[in-house]
C-alpha cells in the first residue's frame, strides 16, 4: 500500500519547502474533487489545529512566511478564540493555536473502497489479495511482476508496497534508504453525541473526530527504535500496541479534551511508518531500472500525500514528466554508499525526524 488517508495531514504541521506546501495543498484540492465524484465518500474538511507550546510562537511565525509567499491560508488563534469555536477543548491561557482551514481528515474505510468502485467503473482491473513475490525483468528493464497466481506482464510497474519495497528490490540488487517504525492509533467507543473539533496536534499526540461519533488519537514515540522487516511474508498483524502507551496517550489527550475521561477506548490500530534517509518521500522513476516507479516513505503524512502522489505518478507514466517539479523526491537522489550507511546504522524514530533538511 502507498500513503493511506488515515491521519490529519496538515501541510502547516511540518512546514518545509515550497514544493511540499504546493504538493500537499494540491492534495487537499483533489480530496474535495473526489468528494464530488466518489459515491459514499466525503472529505472531512474540518481544518487542522496545531496547539503551540509557550515560547514557540516566534518559530512558527517564521515558518509561516512560506505560506504568505504562496498565498495559503492560516490563522493564529488565542485560547479564547479556540474555545469559542470549539467549546470541548480545555486549554491554558498561554496556549496559542495555528489553524489551517484547508486541513481535515479522510476515513480510509470509506475512501479506499469508494476509489476501487469508481476505478472499476472506469474499466480498471483490480486484483485483491494477490501477493506480488517478485519483479519480471528483461534486458535491464522491468517488464512485469510475479504473483502467487501467476506472472503479469506490463509496460510499466508502479511499486507502492510500503516497506516491502526493500524486499522486492533485492533481486534487482537495488537498495533504497528506507526504515520503518511502529506507530499506534487508538479509537474510542461512540460518544453520547459528536464532539465538534478540528483535527488537532499537541506535543507528541494528535486527535481527530472519527466516524460513528468517535475520537481517533495517536502518539509519536521518538525514542522507539526501528522495526526491521526482513521478509516479504511480514504482515502488519504481527505488530502489537503497548498498554503503557495507550495510558500515556489517554492522559495527554484527555487533558485538552476532558469529555473523553468518561469514555472507553475500545480499539487499537497498529502499523508501520516509513522514513527515507533524508525524511522526504521517495517518488518517481528509478533510472537504473527503466519501467519501474516507486512511491514510499510518506512517514506520518500519508494522508496529505495520498492523492497527489497518484496523480504525479500517472503524469510520469503517461507524459514522462510531472506538472510540479518533484526532483526533491527522486529515488535517484541517494548515493549507494549513503544508502548502505543509512540501512546499516540503527536509529530511533526521533533521529529519523532530525534528518529532514530544514
Amino acid at each position: 500500500m502507498g500513503p493511506v488517508a488515515e491521519q490529519q495531514g496538515l501541510p502547516i504541521s511540518s512546514v518545509g519547502t515550497g514544493k511540499e506546501c504546493l504538493t500537499r495543498a494540491e492534495a487537499f484540492k483533489i480530496y474535495h474533487e473526489l468528494s464530488q465524484e466518489l459515491d459514499g465518500y466525503e472529505y472531512q474538511g474540518v481544518g487542522y489545529l496545531l496547539l503551540l507550546e509557550p515560547g514557540s510562537l516566534e518559530y512558527w511565525e517564521k515558518q509561516c512566511r512560506l505560506y504568505d509567499e504562496l498565498g495559503k491560508p492560516y490563522q493564529f488563534l488565542t485560547k479564547a478564540e479556540m474555545v469559542g469555536r470549539w467549546p470541548s477543548l480545555e486549554l491554558s491561557e498561554q496556549t496559542t493555536g495555528l489553524f489551517d482551514p484547508l486541513g481535515g481528515y479522510s476515513e480510509p474505510d470509506r475512501y479506499i473502497p469508494a476509489l476501487a468502485v469508481r476505478n472499476r467503473q472506469l474499466g480498471v482491473e483490480i486484483r485483491e489479495r494477490q501477493q506480488v513475490t517478485g519483479l519480471l525483468s528483461q534486458g535491464g528493464k522491468v517488464t512485469g511482476v510475479r504473483t502467487t497466481q501467476g506472472d503479469l506482464e506490463a509496460d510499466t510497474v508502479v511499486c507502492t508496497v510500503h516497506i516491502w519495497t526493500l524486499r522486492l528490490l533485492e533481486e534487482l540488487k537495488l537498495q533504497l534508504p528506507m526504515k520503518a517504525f511502529v506507530h499506534q492509533r487508538y479509537l474510542t467507543e461512540p460518544l453520547p453525541e459528536p464532539v465538534e473539533i478540528p483535527a488537532a496536534g499537541w506535543g507528541e499526540t494528535y486527535f481527530r473526530p472519527a466516524e460513528g461519533s468517535r475520537i481517533l488519537a495517536g502518539l509519536s514515540t521518538p525514542e522507539r527504535g526501528e522495526y526491521p522487516v526482513d521478509s516479504s511474508e511480514f504482515h502488519m498483524s504481527e505488530l502489537t500496541a503497548s498498554e503503557k502507551l495507550q495510558q500515556e496517550l489517554r492522559q495527554q489527550v484527555e487533558e485538552v479534551l476532558p469529555c473523553l475521561k468518561q469514555v472507553a477506548w475500545e480499539e487499537a490500530r497498529v502499523g508501520l511508518l516509513s522514513y527515507s534517509g533524508d525524511y522526504e518521500p521517495i517518488l518517481g522513476p528509478l533510472k537504473q531500472v527503466p519501467g519501474l516507479y516507486v512511491a514510499a516513505c510518506f512517514h506520518s503524512n500519508g494522508f496529505a500525500y495520498n492523492p497527489i502522489s497518484g496523480r504525479l505518478l500517472a503524469e510520469y507514466v503517461a507524459d514522462g514528466r510531472t506538472s510540479i517539479n518533484i526532483d526533491l523526491y527522486s529515488p535517484d537522489r541517494f548515493g549507494e554508499e549513503e544508502t548502505r550507511r543509512f540501512l546499516a546504522e540503527p536509529i530511533t524514530q526521533g533521529q529519523a525526524l532530525e534528518m529532514r533538511p530544514y
